[in-house]
């Protein structure tokens, strides 16, 4: 018999799916008097549970997601710990999220119906209105930002209600713990410029994302999606937006004009608030006579996925039951729950857990060809030329993205030529709702054919079968590892006739600038691309002029010459210097007063010396040089240093278990400017709910709490809470360094 499993009060009955932070299970809640309940269990993955940054990342989102109280957000019920597992007990959503929606529209060779993917997007915008509309108990925003509005996050239930997901790397910044390092996990193509350049969001952004999935789906197109992951955030900067109907010209005028509004570079252009895209929506909804609510939307799902639903319900008939619930709950329960529970959810062999009956996300759809319409492949084929500067990569390698664990080793092997893709294969015919229309097979740019590009981690192959994958990917391994052997043998019997190897001819110039999105200029010819970007074929030895211009900062010239092609020559252009301190700075978040489990110490030295030492932040009492000992090794820290008649300086780093790190710091003369601007910090107690005063005037709220604290000079904190002992300390804050002050009270 199969042993039972339970984490904490739930009993798990079947894994769903499988993320990159956490597996999620169908499971079982059974209370007194015969209480029962049908749910999901997200519970964080073993390797990263031992990690304190991912945990508490983990209790960040709970702690956000389980405020939220609304029809199209999905419902966290608990939040719990049963030894070192961490785990979110969660609605159960059954349904598919967007990402499988459009993948069964492309195997069936139609589109979403328009009338179904606004009313999706109502639903979408009703809950980011919610979220974006939270305050505290003394009516200030939260400050929500979802961050991550992309077609996986989206779910739409087969009795055809929609639900956002995901609010985990939201940041409520007056109240959550977003101090220990949340990394961002939004989808690159789903961002907005400003979060691209890593700006301070708020609720446009959200907007922002929101309107690349509904142009998406109305064009059946990409819209930023590039091969690298550095070209499209480099065209979502650019925000060069194809009207809509130049891909499909029968889109409606007001509709391509909400989109577009949704997706204008400035924040300020956009809507300002989810609901008033919102409204757009409705009214136009309500103009045009389109008949759009969550019953036809049912109706269309069912229609949709009509052979998982036949399967569920073959299953169902199998067990004699009405429905899920009646099967795993109750006293009529299957005797073979296991069988049943792998019929109603279904996965291939060796198949990556699919989300679509969870609320645990696959990564980026990518729509295959006969999503793109013949106007947006021609717009694709009418590629503007380069210039000469720019014609063709050079011999010398570019820099490529990691390889997975275990192909380390292929890397040392010939590096073959990138496979010539079929362009001349027969078009694919894909009937529109109500019409025909061709799409042919493309292979451009956006990667609208086949498997997503290989980038790194946002857009693994889902979409051809696992088996064929892992077939094909071991003999290509085992023809390179053949191959690679041939050559070593030939290489061995004539190297000694083989001439010296030489340098390539021409090399490379990288260009990047702060602030980036900046024109380049080389040798008075404007190149097409904005920083980052590189220069190719450059001969080695001949001066060059190089001018990066931004509109908001004086220009930046240098005179520029490659001596080595063997490596590319990277220049960086420091438009605004204190962008580039705020970039040097500019890391995960940084804790004061953060107790790691392993710790290193860091000598600290400056030119002159006697330079006062703030850490994280926060005044140690030292002056240079001194030994900082008991630093954790699980997050980066920041030195400042600050003496009378120079400037401040700043170092961020880390330090590794038991070893001791050298810093050297020199001082430049000067004063420092003064200034009447703030910098938010966070302040956060154990326990919470203390009282914060700053300078000596009590702020309103408790902990946690977010500060505005001047930034050219100290300030004097105190925490204290009834029946503890008040914490203080003069600390300073660090313009582009997420930073909180953790006070760890004592009992009096």
């Amino acid at each position: 018999m199969e042993e039972r499993q339970f984490i904490g009060k739930y009993e798990l009955l079947h894994r769903i799916a499988t993320g990159g932070m956490a597996e999620v299970y169908l499971a079982r809640q059974t209370g007194p008097a015969g209480f029962e309940k049908l749910l999901v269990i997200k519970r964080i993955l073993p390797h990263l549970a031992s990690q304190p940054r991912f945990v508490q990342m983990f209790l960040d989102e709970a702690r956000l997601a389980a405020r939220f109280n609304h029809p199209h957000i999905v419902q966290i019920y608990d939040l719990g710990q049963e030894g070192d597992d961490f785990y979110l007990a969660m609605e159960y959503i059954n349904g598919e999220d967007l990402r499988a929606v459009v993948k069964q529209c492309s195997s069936r060779k139609e589109r979403i119906p328009v009338e179904h993917v606004v009313r999706i997007f109502i639903g979408v915008l009703d809950a980011l209105n919610y979220a974006h509309s939270q305050t505290d108990l003394e009516g200030r925003q939260r400050g929500v930002v979802h961050r991550d509005v992309s077609p996986h996050n989206i779910l739409v239930s087969f009795e055809g209600g929609v639900k956002l997901v995901d609010f985990g790397i939201a940041k409520a910044r007056s109240e959550i713990s977003t101090t220990l390092p949340g990394r961002v996990k939004g989808k690159h193509a789903y961002m907005s410029p400003e979060q691209c350049l890593g700006k301070e969001l708020d609720g446009r952004s959200d907007i922002f994302s929101a309107g690349i999935v509904l142009y998406e789906l109305l064009s059946w197109s990409r819209l930023f999606k590039r091969k690298s992951d550095i070209e499209t955030l480099k065209a979502v900067v650019a925000c060069e937006v194809k009207p809509l109907r130049s891909i499909k010209p029968d889109i409606d005028p007001e509709l391509e004009a909400i989109v577009l509004k949704a997706l204008q570079p400035r924040p300020e252009d956009r809507y300002q608030t989810a609901r008033q895209m919102q409204l757009a929506l409705e009214d136009y909804v309500l103009k045009r006579g389109i008949k759009s609510n969550s019953a036809l939307l049912a109706e269309y799902m069912n229609t949709l996925f009509d052979e998982k639903i036949a399967a569920r319900k073959k299953a169902l008939r199998q067990a004699q039951a009405p429905s899920l619930e009646g099967v795993v709950l109750g006293k009529n329960q299957t005797p073979d729950l296991v069988a049943f529970l792998d019929m109603f959810f279904p996965q291939k062999p060796e198949e990556t857990l699919s989300s679509s009956s969870g609320p645990e996300y696959n990564p980026d759809f990518t729509p295959s060809a006969e999503m793109a319409g013949p106007e947006a492949l021609a717009a694709k084929a009418a590629v503007k030329p380069r210039t000469p500067e720019r014609a063709a990569p050079a011999p010398a390698p570019a820099p490529q993205a990691p390889l997975p664990p275990g192909m380390d080793l292929l890397s040392e092997l010939p590096r073959a030529a990138p496979p010539k893709l079929a362009a001349a294969s027969p078009a694919v015919t894909a009937p529109a709702p109500g019409a025909q229309e061709d799409y042919p097979l493309t292979v451009q740019e956006t990667n609208l054919s086949g498997p997503p590009t290989s980038n790194g981690t946002d857009y693994p192959g889902e979409d051809f079968s696992a088996g064929e994958r892992h077939r094909g990917r071991g003999f290509a391994i085992l023809m390179v590892l053949v191959l690679g052997a041939v050559a070593a043998l030939v290489f061995g019997l004539f190297k000694d006739r083989q001439p010296q190897s030489r340098a390539p001819a021409t090399g490379r110039i990288i260009v990047k600038s702060i602030p980036s999105g900046a024109d380049v200029y080389f040798d008075g010819q404007r190149l097409a691309d904005l920083t980052p970007t590189e220069i190719d074929r450059i001969e080695p030895g001949v001066e060059h002029q190089l001018e990066v211009k931004h509109p908001s900062f004086p220009a930046w010239q240098k005179t520029v010459s490659l001596t080595d092609t063997t490596r590319p020559l990277e220049i960086e252009a420091v438009l605004n210097p204190q962008a580039a301190q705020k970039a040097r700075l500019a890391g995960k978040p940084i804790i004061a007063g953060l107790e790691g489990k392993t710790l290193g110490a860091v000598q600290v030295s400056s030119d002159p010396p006697g330079a006062r030492i703030y850490l994280d932040g926060v005044l140690t009492g030292k002056k240079t040089p001194a030994l900082l000992k008991n630093l954790s090794t699980e997050q980066d820290h920041v030195v400042m240093l600050e003496l009378e008649k120079y400037l401040p300086a700043f170092n961020r780093f880390a330090v590794e278990e038991g070893q001791t790190r050298q810093l050297d710091l020199k001082l430049e003369p000067g004063e420092e400017t003064p200034t009447q601007d703030r910098i938010t910090v966070h302040v956060e107690s154990e326990p919470e709910g203390a009282r914060v005063m700053v300078n000596g005037y009590p702020l309103s709220g408790k902990t946690p709490l977010a500060v505005k604290l001047l930034a050219g000079g100290p300030s004097e904190l105190i925490v204290e809470k009834d029946g503890y002992r008040s914490w203080n300390a003069t600390v300073r804050p660090l313009d582009g360094v997420d930073l909180t002050f953790f006070a760890r009270l004592k009992k009096k």
